[in-house]
């Protein structure tokens, strides 16, 4: 693989005949017959693109993606199995192959293989800078060529949000005059849960009346290809007893892709964001705005064995397969008992994954975009992108279908109702 190039450039070199005359990365695999989905993966047009939102410039010009050995290692992984990749890209059929993997990918064909094909002809033409940066706007998912953030129309009304949530949580937060409520399902709700969700349906109605809401509280409304999805306050039960451990969820979901999301969990100042192609990132609620902003990146290349996995809710807080698999995954790592932060602490590189067992559409949507544009994957227990069957698994590619794997004897074919434990546990 060679180290500095406007897209990875690699071969295969499966008998090991090759001599290099000039510095390269050698990526030997654990079984040699891999050599060909390797190769698939590094020269993939989404891993280039993402290469891009990281390492851009960090050559001698600054039109270059340089990646060092340790980096290379980093380098996201489809989703599922791409052995039909692997195979187009022994045979040279580089068309077909970009095609099929954007779609193991999950990024549209166009226009990542545009940017892909266009800096693979200008490899050896001088051009601009600005010829050779790569924008949210001219790639797909994931790929940003700058390290700052930038702030969309979309993500801006979504700070907003996160604005009215944290002042009507934190008005009650602590305060002996909150009232709990306990509702049918066993779990505590408040008046500022419902309080929250108006205020931020509200937002939304005076800037894009069109747009439709799902709420876990204040349930569904409108309709349409654009649709907000929020929890008002996710961890209720933190919230109410006067723990840190809760934040507002809210998401941007465009013809049933989740496209942008905040997370806010004023009790601890922190708030997670992400939109596609404009990566994901941390920071802190400042009297100026957000400060002390990180980029987010999943920790990867960790096998089952040695990576700390939470899975939530724990054992014993629901009946049937979901505790038997909470039992088989749950390791002593910190649980923040709230989704709120489950994906969040994957896209920081706190924990390498997060199996959800028990969440509505409200509690997975956010941490889509927050876990996938810092990296990593999220499919449910049936190794499907959807958000209809409570479960979740976020982390590394390679991680999430090994935890898929680990516990495909304990899932049931289709999803099914969940059963909570009586009396309920923490979770």
């Amino acid at each position: 693989m060679a180290t500095q190039t406007k897209v990875i450039e690699a071969i295969a070199d499966p008998d090991g005949a090759l001599l290099p005359s000039v510095p390269v990365i050698s990526i030997v695999p654990y079984n040699p017959d891999d050599v060909w989905r390797v190769l698939a993966v590094v020269l993939a047009p989404s891993t280039s693109a993402w290469a891009a939102t990281q390492y851009l410039g960090a050559g001698l010009t600054s039109t270059a993606i340089k990646l060092s050995a340790t980096q290379v290692r980093t380098l996201p992984l489809p989703c599922g199995s791409w052995d039909d990749g692997a195979d187009l890209v022994r045979q040279g059929q580089l068309d077909a192959f970009a095609t099929v993997m954007n779609a193991h990918y999950d990024v549209p064909t166009q226009p990542v293989t545009g940017w892909w094909q266009a800096r693979r002809r200008s490899a050896h033409q001088p051009t601009s800078p600005e010829a050779e940066v790569c924008t949210p706007d001219e790639v797909g998912r994931g790929c940003q060529a700058r390290q700052t953030e930038r702030v969309t129309p979309e993500l801006a009304l979504g700070h907003r949000m996160a604005d009215a949530a944290d002042a009507l949580t934190m008005a009650l937060y602590q305060s002996p005059d909150l009232a709990v409520e306990t509702k049918s399902d066993g779990t505590p709700v408040t008046e500022v849960d419902r309080a929250v969700e108006a205020a931020m349906k509200k937002l939304v109605l005076e800037e894009r009346p069109g747009d439709a809401f799902l709420g876990e509280e204040i349930g569904p409304s409108g309709s349409g290809a654009v649709r907000w999805i929020f929890d008002g306050i996710d961890g209720t039960h933190n919230y109410a007893a006067g723990r840190p451990g809760w934040g507002t969820m809210l998401a941007l979901e465009i013809e049933g892709e989740v496209v942008a999301s905040v997370i806010s969990s004023p009790a601890v100042n922190q708030r997670w964001w992400a939109q596609r192609g404009h990566g994901s990132w941390t920071g802190n609620r400042g009297a100026q705005g957000m400060e002390n902003i990180e980029r987010l990146v999943c920790r990867s290349g960790i096998a089952l064995a040695n990576a700390s996995v939470l899975a939530s809710p724990s054992e014993g807080f629901l009946e049937g397969w979901r505790s038997v698999v909470a039992a088989r995954l749950g390791q002593d790592v910190e649980n923040p008992r709230n989704f709120a932060w489950a994906g969040s602490l994957v896209a920081e590189g706190k924990h390498d994954a997060t199996v959800i067992l028990a969440g509505g559409v409200w509690d997975l949507a956010a941490n889509v975009v927050i876990v996938e544009e810092a990296g990593g994957c999220f499919v449910n227990l049936w190794n499907h992108r959807r958000l209809d069957t409570t479960t979740a698994v976020y982390g590394s590619a390679s991680l999430v279908a090994d935890i898929v794997a680990a516990v495909a004897d304990l899932v049931p074919a289709e999803p099914d109702a969940i059963v909570r434990a009586r009396p309920p546990m923490p979770r």
